[in-house]
């Protein structure tokens, strides 16, 4: 039997396979949308589903080579063709700002809960959602941001220090704040075929975010620099298109509204229009509140009964009878948010049967005897400073109403007085980690893709010149003048940039200084931590390595494997360069970790010669990384 060799398209999202490893590391264009990219195997969930193209369909690549070198007496002259290549996706940006919303809902949430909170409005906002979803968010972010208790928190040194540059960041990325954000509505559909089944429900899940807004948004704006982006016409619709797998799309309706998701899911909700299905299960939910969030999956006994919403063993009994009633009656699920006098909080389940409620209710009270009596017990042992927290558990449980009407079960909970001094230093301490862990992770994707993007120039370059780079453009007695950096710009659209270099003076000259600011987008260190002109992203160097005495091999010499040496690193902010010096980072043989590893950081990103990127771990033995440096040096490495 053959074995099938899994590769995805980072432009179009085709998952394709070769019947052979040989042309693994090559570059190859996509029969499906004839981009070029560089043979990578793709992950293990890949094989199902694969689109039926063979090794032989995959189209020959070739691009021409880089501009010439230009002297100072010929800077005039102008390249009268522009190379294009593929450009770094920016898959990060859409998570990203899902991210800070999700974080501001979450802090300002919190707040409304013990402060108290404004006026409610209508949040089922259907318009461009999937008719057929099984989960809806709405959230009234404007009326949330806008509680005095959000704004008090947000001027406390401890927010200002932790929140505010990533609030910043996220303005200067999408031209708007979240003091701009009027209402967000998220609907997915497909959502219980993915939770029976993730992998073969892959291609069923519809998802669509909209994002409505007080002040004008700008597409252009928020595409700034990433030029791998293209306008696409879809039933009479312009949207943005970034590449990935799936690509994203970004749809403007109209100026101050904004429909995001899978670029299947947007090309529906165009073809649907803002016009919204009226869909009446909704009504277990109150919708006019702050937040509101529904759950009413279509196999709801497939779902609610899955195996893994099977408690474990060992619990106490009140606790496993709430559960096996939720699981035998449950139809779908609601929760919301009203602040008025009172802060209250809601949990509804619609339920199978008319008796389903009262079974809950049931419940529900032997688990609400059971907390009384553990609450009493610790007010008893608390220390004076924790019966603050004490007094408003007990207050909380106190004021739990449970609710049965026909077949719905709704649990309310409600708060009254002013505690959100006392919580303050308790939610930052809860909160903080996600919103840094979602901060981290969009970065860490943006080193990706830009390690994915200069390896890409890399191979074209190599095919141009049949070997890699040389670390440096030389003069002619062999001195550094300015970095490999420099010479890949045609490679990355940016000859306009490569030509106004002098490239027979050092990078430091009076002229090729004034260059430094304009360093491409793709070079920025994605924490966004060093000073401007600066990167992290560097060639690794030293004895056996690809870039041994600044020449850049072929192919043929990386005797290692290309899947197993790498090409270029992401280093730590200490070991910043200039981006048109002609400096890299040359590995110690005692500590060749030395200078990647960044605190707080799990690892750092690397590029290797077959065009993939992976982040490796701090824990990394010194051995193992060595190998992976090395194109000659005759290590196993197993990745």
């Amino acid at each position: 039997m053959v074995e099938l060799i899994k590769v995805s398209c980072p432009h179009c999202g085709a998952e394709l396979k070769l019947k052979s490893r040989d042309k693994l590391g090559k570059k190859a264009r996509c029969p499906k949308c004839t981009e070029p990219f560089v043979l990578e195997e793709a992950e293990e969930d890949f094989l199902d589903g694969l689109d039926e193209y063979e090794d032989e369909e995959f189209g020959d690549d070739s691009l021409p080579a880089p501009a010439p070198r230009r002297s100072k007496s010929s800077s005039k002259s102008k390249s009268s063709s522009k190379t294009s290549v593929p450009q770094r996706s920016a898959n990060w940006l859409v998570p990203a700002i899902i991210a800070g919303v999700v974080a501001v809902v979450l802090i300002a949430g919190a707040l409304l809960l013990f402060t108290g909170g404004v006026g409610t409005v209508d949040h089922l906002d259907l318009a461009f959602l999937p008719p057929a979803a099984e989960f809806l968010v709405a959230v009234d972010v404007q009326a949330i941001w806008n509680a005095p208790s959000t704004q008090a928190m947000l001027q406390t040194p401890f927010f200002q220090q932790q929140i505010q540059q990533g609030l910043a960041e996220m303005e200067q990325k999408i031209g708007v704040g979240p003091e701009d954000i009027v209402t967000v509505t998220f609907g997915a559909a497909g959502m219980s075929e993915m939770i029976e089944n993730p992998v073969a429900a892959k291609e069923s899940l519809e998802a669509i975010a909209v994002v409505r807004t007080s002040k004008d948004l700008n597409l252009d704006k928020l595409a700034e620099g990433e030029t791998s982006w293209e306008t696409v016409l879809h039933s009479g619709k312009e949207y943005l298109r970034m590449p990935g797998d799936p690509p994203t799309g970004l749809l403007l309706f109209d100026s101050k509204t904004l429909v995001a998701g899978p670029e299947p899911s947007v090309r529906s909700a165009i073809e649907r229009g803002p016009k919204a299905t009226s869909r009446s299960e909704l009504g277990f939910a109150d919708w006019d509140s702050e937040i509101t969030l529904a759950f009413l999956p279509k196999d709801a006994r497939g779902v609610f009964q899955h195996p893994k919403l099977q408690p474990p063993p060992g619990g106490p009994p009140p606790v496993d009878e709430l559960v096996q009633s939720f699981r035998n009656e449950a139809q779908a699920v609601g929760f919301w948010m009203n602040s008025k006098s009172v802060v209250e909080l809601s949990l509804a389940v619609a339920c199978a049967s008319s008796n389903g409620p009262t079974s809950l209710t049931e419940s529900l009270n032997k688990l609400i005897e059971l907390q009384k009596a553990q609450l009493e017990a610790t007010r008893k042992l608390a220390p004076p400073q924790a019966q603050q927290m004490v007094a408003m558990s007990e207050q909380l449980l106190n004021s739990l109403e449970l609710k049965q009407e026909g077949k719905n079960f709704v649990a309310s909970v409600t708060y009254e007085g002013d505690a959100g001094a006392a919580m303050m230093p308790m939610m930052a301490a809860m909160l903080l980690p996600a919103i840094m862990q979602a901060r981290t992770a969009a970065r860490r994707t943006g080193g990706k893709n830009n390690l994915k993007q200069l390896v890409i120039a890399m191979h074209n370059s190599l095919d141009a010149n049949h070997k890699f780079p040389d670390t440096a453009i030389a003069d002619e007695s062999g001195k550094p003048l300015l970095s490999w950096r420099v010479q890949i710009l045609p490679y990355l659209d940016e000859s306009q940039l490569y030509e106004q270099f002098h490239l027979d003076e050092p990078w430091d000259s009076p002229h090729n200084r004034t260059l430094i600011a304009r360093m491409p987008n793709v070079y920025q260190d994605s924490n966004g931590t060093i000073a401007t002109g600066k990167t992290v992203y560097l060639a690794v160097q030293g004895p056996e390595t690809i870039f041994e005495g600044g020449e850049g091999r072929s192919l043929r010499e990386i005797t290692d494997g290309t899947t197993n040496t790498i090409l270029l690193v992401e280093a730590a902010p200490t070991r910043a360069v200039e981006w048109t010096k002609p400096e890299d980072y040359t590995y110690d043989a005692i500590d060749p970790l030395n200078g990647l590893r960044s605190p707080g950081k799990p690892g750092f990103n690397a590029a290797f010669a077959d065009g993939s990127v992976q982040l490796i771990s701090n824990t990394i033995s010194p051995q193992k990384f060595l190998g992976m440096v090395t194109a000659t040096g005759g290590e196993r490495v197993d990745r």
